[in-house]
């Protein structure tokens, strides 16, 4: 230190040896390493320093000489010690036998031994007595303690000198190491003295001695590390310690050699396996968690002694990889956490130990790669942590785990991605490796497991909660594809993510200024995708309401901010989700309505007393029928009935006060939250019925759309309209959904409108509205037609209507002679619905009212009309379509005005309609008017023809009105379906969309007056030859099946669009179709749910009404229509082509893919097949009531669909049972064949129809050679000869002829080739029987038991593999030859090997093997030959003769293969 280095200032060449140098002799460490410093550390065994400097004079001997002369300035002072040493030696050679004497004096002896300096020679009277076993071994822990305290002193004065021999070394060191322990207890004098202890063995090293001693580092260090890690240090002395701690154990760790040194060297002193465990230990838990103290100190060992840990350390490390663990150490715990631990404490060590987690990563087992991941997703997690940079090839194949081919390790990895993506997602935009787990993530929502895919979801929109910019809008989009999953577990988790991510979006804008044209957050498209859910059948609006109510929306947001976001959505929904929107605020309104029905009813039920006991019952019966509708609308509606009685056993009348101002539509929000917490809150969390209260408050409450959200929504808009400095035309899409989503709200709930006529007043008055007029004008008129007409039963909001009557129907009337048709058309359902209901009366109104403005200005439209018989320019022809298009609907919504003048309006618009003579005179004529004369002429045909079609489909209760309105009708069918009848280029197909669109329309309430006919031609217009035709008829018909306004009937038209070159129109006709049969498959489910409830003795579910709503009868349509289709062969065309079938092949299978496969479960799509064959058979037992010659076409259509239901039967596994009741034909379509006897009769007097003749089989009117071409039922290649017969054979397993044929199995049933050449005969036995022909409407239930009977009646038991190889083998080599793969597969008999080809067709894939065979014979090949290639192909030869002949079979054929592939040459052969 200083003072001592001054005194040797005036030493001449001095040399300075670091003070840790240790050298027996000056002498010899002069002459053996002269200035050498470093090499003397390799004598630190055999001398000791005391601690000071040692200096050594070159070329002289007197270095002993300069140590005396240090020395000597401290002997004045130590005399007195030595004296008071000496008499406490003299007394320790005796202790006395009392603990406390003995303590006071080792009390006295340390305060001696603390003053004396190194080099102290006066200790011998003290040596011994301290190492004297009554000392060394008491049993008192503050006697071991002083002397340890004691030694330590006595180390320090004997310098350079050991004190004693190396056995009691032995015995002193433990003492000493056990005294540490006192560092971490809770007594602070025995902490005094340990820590006074620790002070002198670090700053003296005296615990280099123990080194070596024999067997140190095997016990006594170990141990020395396990006390001052494990129990001295702890968070109270920590900062007191922790340096004098590093000193000892990192002193002694310098003195260890490294592995390289230790290898070569015998004597060597290595760090054994027991030492590494206990410097490791403090960083493994548990000890990491409970003492963080010691886990701080051993992380500064590390570094500082890393040079010779880290090879041990990494040794240590490869043996537990490699062996699983290692056998020396005691180290509890995976091997994986060992390396974790040191890499979060020194991750220098694992530079060549990381790398070896690879093989871990590609190992095979699921578990081990389980635990790899574990491992290295932590690392990645450690802050600061380096290893995706540096480790590079190791992150690459950490990554390739997200496609393991496991679902666990593909969930570990996005469990991991989830906590890492949300730390390394601070900024706006991740970085490179957070960038690439992402995209790993965002790979697996279209994963194979659900599993999977949901927490893939949950990952991204979790993250996209957190940072909404760390995530790629492409990426959440791609998550909202999931609400289609097939899994209804990751629909209703998306559902939930989905809804998370729009309200944190919504909480990020929270006390902001919003307008209508506020910037969007990008998120606008996800209510839409969540309210779509509700026409999920799994999720329904069962799992959306509660979404919507609870978790859409944070209840911080304002009514104008969740208005806003509400326009912003609505303005980018599409046409599936707007429905669905509607649908939700039906279903509430229903809900609401059927709550205030019950709550009424109880409440007159409680008066009890004033009521006689028929009313009471009829109250009751009504409450209960209140009740059940209220039921409904849960997802299960008998437990909601259930739960809603016992709500009703309530006495608690707060419960039901509460509930009734729930329905208040001026409630708030805050108000209406108060009043629900209040109705749980007195029902009890643990009531039965808790859970049915939540949802019923759910569905009957109005938070999400209020009173405050229309004031809100009204503010925004004006503010828009109003405002100079809005950009109209970019806000104009904005304000357009926002006025279509208030009539959407004004339609469900039209009570929170009535505080708003003012500022629609404001809006229709306004003149300045520029770009926006047509849509605020518009909108406000429309919302006016919606309000209105529900306000009628509340007398307070009537008082609101009539006070702005006056002012607002001239304001609306003006609008219908406007130059928009569109404006025009609100404006008239407007003025209609403040007139108010239509009657006698009406009529004699003051004119200044609605009705007479109405009446009014529909005078002056029809009188503008008839004077406008022929414009001539374009504002006449423009106020003409704007006149009829007014007329239209004041015709459909006021028919008694409409009747006034209906018969000149009639013949004014008849007047307009081409018709067939006319077209040729012009024709003759060579008129042929400009282009835009042409379009301005159909136009107004347009609206004339829609004008007619409204004028019959008015509501009207006037029994006058309804006979007029249906004569009209009829008149006006008859015009349609002439138009459809003219050639297509006659008619623009405007009008031709019209006229079919019309006849779709009269039929929702005429369908009586619509002749088959009529139907049969609407397929010209399904099938036109425009597209736009074609897509606008099917965009009227979804609309029409979307209201319900159209029967079964007419979604046989849809079968026709399967053929469209277009394939978005057959995928649309295709969706139309599924919802049609989901929505008639509901009402069969509910008919006969009725039916179930019915007394006994009442039909079954056959009755004609369930049997009517069943999706299946459309097969009786589907099959008139197409045997109508004026491309379907006739029966006398002898020189058809099998081609021309292949169409309507393709129109019968997209219905039967419709009810069997496109919706309904899997039970419901199996049972549809038995109704569908009966159907069949019993129209080949009708004939065609309008041509004769269209009977023979149903029995050939009628076989090809059962055709198609073998098959399909036989794809998937399904029998097709017994229909159990009879189905009624339409008897338009279809009539009955007369009796056998009456044919007979007939017989010798007239000759019968060909379509007349019994042959009735399944099958018997298929042309020749007939064979499936749709669903890789077959393939489009013709048949020849007898492989055609055995295809038939084994695709229509019933009603067949018996035949004989020889084998080992005996009888078998096969088909025959009928001898006229039309097909397989397939006559059941009773074909020609009277008992089949005196009902054929009707079946017996006994023939149909033989008729759906099994294909065959043997059971030859499961193919064996060698069975099934043959058999493929066969199918090779003889192709759909049954009789010849019969012989190859001798096992089996003839009917076994055709079953087995009816089910294992396409699993494998035997059409596939049949071309090979084909191909193979066209080509002049030797099939056996092409066989053995492809045995050869893949590996295996399955010819007894084996390899060799194989190989013999192929040379020989090898021209003719090289023929048959082409110019590829012999090696492609």
């Amino acid at each position: 230190d200083t003072q001592e280095s001054a005194r040797l200032e005036g030493a001449k060449n001095i040399r300075i040896f670091p003070y840790h140098s240790l050298v027996t002799t000056a002498d010899e460490a002069y002459t053996s390493f002269g200035h050498s410093t470093h090499k003397l550390k390799t004598y630190t065994r055999t001398w000791w320093n005391i601690g000071w400097l040692v200096a050594e004079l070159q070329g002289s001997r007197t270095v002993q000489y300069e140590y005396i002369q240090l020395s000597s300035s401290f002997e004045a002072t130590m005399d007195d010690t030595a004296l008071g040493l000496s008499e406490l030696g003299k007394r320790l050679k005796s202790p006395p036998k009392s603990k406390d004497a003995l303590i006071k004096l080792l009390t006295e002896l340390v305060e001696a031994l603390a003053n004396i300096g190194h080099g102290f020679k006066d200790l011998d009277s003290i040596k011994l007595p301290l190492v004297q076993p009554a000392i060394i071994h008491n049993g008192s822990k503050d006697v071991q303690l002083l002397a340890a305290v004691c030694l330590g002193y006595v180390f320090k004065g004997s310098a350079p000198d050991c004190p004693y021999d190396n056995e009691t070394l032995k015995e002193v060191f433990p003492l000493i190491i056990e005294s540490l322990r006192h560092l971490g207890g809770p007594n602070q004098v025995g902490f005094k003295r340990a820590h006074e202890l620790l002070q002198t063995l670090a700053k003296y090293k005296i615990l280099l001695l123990m080194l070596d001693l024999e067997g140190a580092s095997e016990d006594f260090v170990p141990e020395l590390f396990r006390v001052l890690l494990s129990y001295a240090i702890n968070e109270r002395n920590m900062y007191t310690i922790d340096a004098d701690i590093l000193e000892v154990l990192g002193v002694i760790l310098d003195e260890f050699d490294s592995i390289s040194a230790a290898e070569e060297e015998d004597n060597s002193l290595e760090i054994q396996t027991a030492l590494l465990d206990e410097i490791l230990r403090p960083l493994m838990p548990p000890q990491k968690d409970d003492k963080p103290s010691a886990y701080e100190v051993t992380k500064n060992l590390l570094h500082r002694a890393e040079n010779k840990l880290q090879p041990y350390v990494q040794r240590f490390l490869m043996e537990v990889i490699d062996k699983g663990g290692s056998d020396n150490s005691d180290l509890e715990g995976d091997h994986r956490d060992f390396i974790y631990e040191i890499y979060v404490a020194w991750p220098e060590c694992m530079l060549a130990v990381l790398p070896r987690m690879a093989d871990e990563l590609q190992a095979n087992l699921e578990e081990t790669r389980l635990k790899a991941i574990d491992l290295l997703g932590r690392l990645l997690l450690v802050p600061g942590s380096t290893l995706a940079s540096e480790y590079r090839t190791l992150f690459m194949e950490f990554m390739r785990r997200f496609s393991d081919l496991k679902p666990s390790v593909r969930l570990a990895m996005l469990s991991w991605a989830s906590t890492y993506l949300m730390v390394s997602s601070e900024g706006s935009h991740l970085a490179e490796v957070p960038a690439q787990v992402c995209a790993a993530v965002h790979k697996l929502v279209l994963d194979f497991d659900d599993k999977v895919r949901l927490s893939a979801c949950s990952t991204l929109c979790q993250l996209a909660v957190h940072n909404l910019d760390a995530v790629p809008m492409e990426y959440l989009q791609s998550v909202a594809q999931r609400l289609r999953d097939k899994k209804v577990p990751v629909r209703r988790g998306v559902l939930q993510h989905l809804a998370q991510v729009y309200r944190s979006q919504g909480l990020a804008i929270h006390g902001k200024g919003v307008t209508l044209t506020s910037t969007p957050s990008g998120l606008e498209w996800i209510p839409g995708k969540i309210v779509r859910c509700c026409a999920d059948v799994d999720l329904r609006q069962h799992a959306v309401e509660p979404i919507l109510h609870d978790e859409l929306f944070s209840p911080k947001l304002s009514a104008e901010v969740c208005m806003q976001q509400w326009i912003s959505t609505f303005a980018v929904m599409d046409e599936r989700e707007t429905p669905s929107l509607v649908f939700l605020l039906r279903q509430k309104q229903k809900a609401r309505q059927a709550l205030r029905l019950y709550l009424d009813q109880r409440t007159v039920l409680r008066e009890k007393s004033k009521k006689d006991k028929e009313t009471l019952e009829a109250i009751e019966k009504m409450c209960a029928t209140a009740m059940r509708l209220l039921s409904d609308h849960f997802p299960i509606p008998s437990k909601a009935l259930e739960s809603m009685e016992k709500v009703h056993e309530l006495k608690d009348g707060h419960i039901f006060k509460n509930l009734d101002k729930i329905l208040d539509p001026a409630a708030t929000v805050h108000e209406l939250h108060t009043l629900k917490e209040g109705v749980l809150k007195r029902l009890g969390s643990k009531h039965e019925a808790a859970e049915f209260m939540k949802l019923l408050l759910i569905k009957v409450s109005l938070s999400t759309f209020n009173k405050e959200h229309v004031t809100s929504g009204f503010k925004l808009l004006k503010e828009c309209v109003q405002n100079p400095k809005e950009d109209k035309r970019k806000a104009k899409p904005l304000v357009s959904a926002g006025f279509t989503l208030l009539n959407m709200l004004g339609t469900a709930f039209p009570l929170l409108f009535v505080d708003t006529f003012d500022d629609l007043q404001i809006l229709l008055e306004d003149r300045e509205l520029g770009p926006l007029r047509e849509v605020v004008l518009g909108g406000t008129s429309s919302m006016l037609s919606c309000i209105v007409p529900g306000l009628a039963g509340d007398a307070t909001a009537m008082k609101h209507v009539k006070k702005h009557e006056a002012k607002m129907a001239p304001l609306l009337a003006g609008l219908c002679s406007a130059d928009s048709r569109e404006l025009a058309k609100h404006a008239v359902r407007a003025l209609c619905a403040l007139a108010g209901p239509e009657n006698a009366q009406s009529a004699g109104k003051a004119a200044k009212s609605a009705s007479g403005v109405l009446a009014g200005l529909f005078d002056k439209l029809v009188t503008a009309m008839l004077k406008n018989g022929g414009p001539a320019s374009s504002s006449e022809q423009t106020a003409l379509v704007v006149a009829m298009q007014s007329i239209g609907e004041i015709a459909q919504l006021r028919p008694l005005l409409f009747e006034t003048k209906a018969d000149a309006v009639h013949s004014f618009a008849l007047k307009l309609l081409p018709n067939p003579a006319t077209k040729k005179a012009d024709q003759r004529a060579d008129k042929k008017p400009t282009k835009a004369a042409q379009t301005s002429l159909c136009l107004v045909h347009t609206k004339a023809l829609k004008m007619l079609v409204k004028s019959c489909l008015s509501e009207s209760k006037d029994a006058e009105v309804c006979v007029r309105a249906s004569a009209h009708a009829k008149e006006l069918l008859q015009v349609l379906y002439g138009l459809l009848t003219m050639e297509q280029r006659a008619v623009d197909v405007q009008l031709v969309l019209a006229a079919g669109s019309g006849i779709l329309q009269l039929a929702s309430k005429h369908d009586m007056l619509v002749t088959p006919p009529m139907f049969f031609q609407l397929t010209t217009v399904v099938q036109h030859t425009n597209p736009t035709v074609r897509a606008g008829m099917l965009r009227k018909m979804k609309k029409a099946f979307d209201q319900n306004q159209l029967g079964l009937k007419y979604a046989a038209l849809l079968a026709t669009a399967a053929v469209d070159p277009v394939k978005e129109y057959h995928q649309n006709a295709m969706a139309i179709l599924t919802q049609v049969v989901q929505s008639f498959r509901a009402r069969a489910r509910a008919a006969q749910a009725r039916h179930a409830k019915q007394k006994e003795g009442a039909e079954g579910p056959g009755s004609r009404v369930l049997i009517l709503s069943m999706p299946e009868y459309i097969f009786t349509y589907v099959i008139a229509l197409l045997a109508h289709h004026p491309n379907f062969p006739a029966e006398s065309n002898k020189k058809v082509k099998l081609e021309v079938y292949e169409p309507f092949q393709e129109m019968l299978d997209f219905v039967l893919q419709a009810l069997t496969t496109g919706s309904g479960e899997k039970s419901e799509c199996c049972a549809a097949l038995p109704f569908i064959r009966k159907v069949l058979r019993y129209i080949k037992n009708t004939e065609d009531p309008l041509d004769s010659a269209c009977t023979h076409k149903l029995y050939v259509l009628s076989d090809i669909a059962l055709v198609l239901v073998t098959e399909i039967s036989a794809a998937n596994g399904w029998s097709i049972g017994n229909f159990p009741s009879s189905i009624p034909l339409p008897t338009s379509l279809f009539r009955a064949l007369q009796s056998r006897e009456t044919s007979l009769a007939s017989e010798g007097t007239q000759e019968r129809h060909p379509s007349q003749k019994v042959r009735r089989g399944d099958g018997s009117y298929l042309p020749a050679h007939f064979r499936l071409t749709v669903r890789g039922f077959g393939s489009k290649t013709k048949g020849q000869g007898a492989e055609e017969e055995d295809d038939l054979s084994a695709v229509l397993p019933s009603r067949r002829t018996t035949e004989k044929t020889g084998g080992a199995s005996g009888t078998a049933l096969v088909l025959k080739q009928d001898p006229q050449g039309a097909g397989p005969s397939g006559l059941s036995k009773n074909a020609g029987g009277s008992k089949r022909n005196a009902a054929p409407m009707e079946e017996s239930e006994e023939e149909e038991e033989e008729e759906d009977g099994p294909a065959t009646t043997m059971n030859d038991g499961p193919w064996t593999k060698e069975e099934k190889e043959l058999y493929l083998d066969a199918v090779r080599l003889h192709g759909r030859d049954m009789m010849r793969i019969k012989e190859h597969v001798a096992s089996k008999t003839l009917v076994a090997v055709k079953s087995f080809w009816g089910r294992q067709r396409k699993r494998l894939g035997l059409d596939k093997l049949v071309e090979e065979h084909r191909m193979a014979k066209d080509g002049g090949c030797d099939p056996e030959a092409v066989a053995a290639l492809l045995a050869m192909d893949s590996g295996e030869f399955r010819f007894s003769s084996g390899k060799r002949a194989a190989e013999e079979t192929l040379e020989a054929s090898r021209p003719k293969i090289r023929v048959l592939v082409g110019s590829g040459g012999e090696a492609d052969a």
